[in-house]
């Protein structure tokens, strides 16, 4: 079966032609890995996943979030990325937190 795998830099999704484009490949995508080092999430952001959750097509997937161990609110994050994830119909993992 045949990979395909794109990247994007967060701050590619400023742009509306761009940010509409990765929507389309999200949403066709099985796996979507979200890593973030920010405590809140951007209006383009927010926008993208809105664009792919609506547009998704795919009965399964998985949507993972890799939130940096500098983001003190990572609850905040797995709360909304959750949530993505029941209503997109994938499944959801998030790495916690290391315990040092």
């Amino acid at each position: 079966m045949p990979v395909d795998r794109c990247s994007w830099n967060i701050r590619a999704l400023d742009s509306d032609a761009t940010r509409g484009f990765a929507a389309g490949e999200a949403a066709r995508a099985d796996l979507i890995v979200i890593a973030l080092s920010c405590e809140s999430l951007s209006v383009a952001l927010k926008d993208w996943v809105k664009q792919w959750e609506k547009k998704r097509s795919s009965r399964d997937g998985l949507l993972a979030l890799i939130p940096s161990d500098e983001c003190v609110s990572g609850g905040l994050l797995e709360e909304y990325f959750y949530e993505i994830a029941v209503t997109a119909n994938m499944d959801f993992l998030c790495r916690k937190q290391r315990r040092y």
